[in-house]
């Protein structure tokens, strides 16, 4: 928001987390490999910022994205859209999605489907790594940083309270969960989440 006493935004750089998403399935499937991206409701700032990042760096990685559409976050429509996907575009190998939500209803259409598809979602949320650890189709999700946020954001406004310049845009930064990490990441959500 754009008001006069704003210092700084700080949070997760949504077109730069979209890029690792993109470029995750790139290397996943190859050059040549057909993927879909379900996002967020159309003119969504954030559902926008991660559908273009993610397509940016899948066809930079040399997928073809077929097509892009929205299921407004919500798991249901998601599973229906990606069932439709399926049956437009028979070739698919690999479907993106801006939230943990949608990939979860994405990943129920792949699996009823039987096809080799790879899901891939944002947000890292428990629901969604415990799909990761199964190691089935649902194959990764960007994550956002809680920790990052929260202790970048407490240096942050200490920094501004003393006078000290402090960046417009701070991103706090997104990584990949992935088989190779997943435990690991799950282990420290428990933590956060005090179980």
């Amino acid at each position: 928001a754009d008001w006069d006493k704003k210092i700084t935004f700080l949070g997760t750089g949504n077109e730069s987390a979209g890029k690792i998403g993109g470029k995750y399935i790139a290397d996943k499937l190859g050059s040549g490999a057909e993927i879909v991206i379900i996002r967020g409701a159309l003119g969504d700032l954030t559902h926008d910022q991660r559908s273009n990042g993610a397509a940016a760096t899948a066809k930079a990685g040399g997928c073809k994205v077929m097509d892009i559409q929205p299921a407004d976050s919500d798991m249901a429509k998601a599973m229906d859209v990606m069932e439709n996907m399926i049956q437009a575009y028979p070739n698919i190998k690999g479907v993106f999605c801006t939230s943990d939500a949608m990939a979860i209803g994405a990943n129920r259409a792949v699996e009823k489907s039987g096809k080799n598809i790879i899901v891939i979602g944002f947000d890292a949320i428990p629901v969604a790594v415990e799909e990761i650890m199964k190691g089935k189709t649902f194959k990764g999700s960007v994550a956002q940083s809680p920790y990052n946020i929260g202790y970048m954001g407490v240096e942050n406004a200490i920094k501004a309270a003393k006078g000290e310049p402090v960046d417009k845009r701070i991103d706090t930064g997104a990584k990949m969960i992935d088989a190779s990490n997943v435990q690991a990441y799950s282990d420290d959500l428990k933590k956060m989440l005090g179980k």
